[in-house]
């Protein structure tokens, strides 16, 4: 297979983790809303959390775009080497971007996992608040 069409082959999958991280990082702002419409549920620390959250899914979503651009600038450096526009030396040059680009997804998945550990840390909360709530209704 031509060295140009390898990453070319990895941009779905950045798309497809972007797309999700994309939908997870709306849901920011429905749990915002939420806690708007319920500020028993939400203090300080939940909204630090929150906040948090977003700071996450921004630099997973800065990350997984700078590896689809550098992905696709591999694949061209790759072209311009196999049609002699550039020398061959440069083929280095494209498999350094590949491999900034693998460091980028890299970033971008240890960044998902802290918020996905984050979220389950909201979670637990919560459902302490409303198991106190729901026993403090009954007495």
């Amino acid at each position: 297979m031509d060295l140009w069409v390898q990453p070319l082959l990895l941009i779905p999958g950045v798309g497809l983790l972007i797309l999700s991280t994309s939908v997870r990082y709306q849901q920011i702002d429905v749990d915002l809303r939420e806690f708007s419409l319920h500020p028993q549920l939400c203090d300080h620390m939940q909204a630090d959390r929150l906040l948090r959250r977003a700071r996450y899914f921004r630099d997973v979503l800065v990350s997984l775009y700078l590896a689809a651009a550098l992905l696709a600038i591999a694949a061209l450096i790759a072209l311009m080497v196999e049609i002699r526009v550039f020398p061959p030396s440069a083929e280095w040059v494209g498999l350094g971007t590949i491999c900034l680009a693998i460091a980028a997804i890299a970033f971008a998945t240890v960044q998902l996992i802290r918020e996905a550990t984050m979220s389950m840390e909201i979670v637990s909360h919560l459902v302490a608040v409303l198991r106190r709530d729901a026993s403090n209704s009954e007495d």
